[in-house]
């Protein structure tokens, strides 16, 4: 494999990359984990002050995962931007992360 490697879980952004690179990957299956079932698995049960999620442009189906009346984390910072995340505010944007702060932190942070 000349091209490199890809690490992606979209066909479509594989594919892109075999045509800019002008080779073929090889596809490895990984098991797609819970976000919630993990933390729990590791005994988090409690609010979380800051999370940071990075999942190869899955971002947004990992914290949809996220069971957010235990975890309800303050800042949420994830590669991209445009989420609505119901009850957070973009923040800030840093490279290709966007910063997401929940309401209520953000309302005290205003005042």
């Amino acid at each position: 494999m000349s091209g490199g490697q890809v690490s992606t879980m979209k066909q479509e952004v594989k594919k892109a990359s075999e045509e800019m690179h002008k080779t073929k990957y090889d596809m490895l299956q990984v098991p797609v984990r819970n976000l919630t079932k993990v933390l729990t698995e590791f005994g988090v049960r409690e609010e979380i002050d800051f999370l940071s999620i990075n999942a190869e442009g899955m971002d947004w189906e990992v914290w949809q995962t996220l069971d957010k009346v235990i975890y309800n984390p303050k800042l949420v910072c994830m590669e991209g931007h445009g989420y609505q995340m119901k009850g957070y505010y973009e923040f800030c944007r840093v490279g290709g992360n966007t910063f997401y702060l929940r309401g209520d932190i953000h309302k005290e942070l205003s005042q």
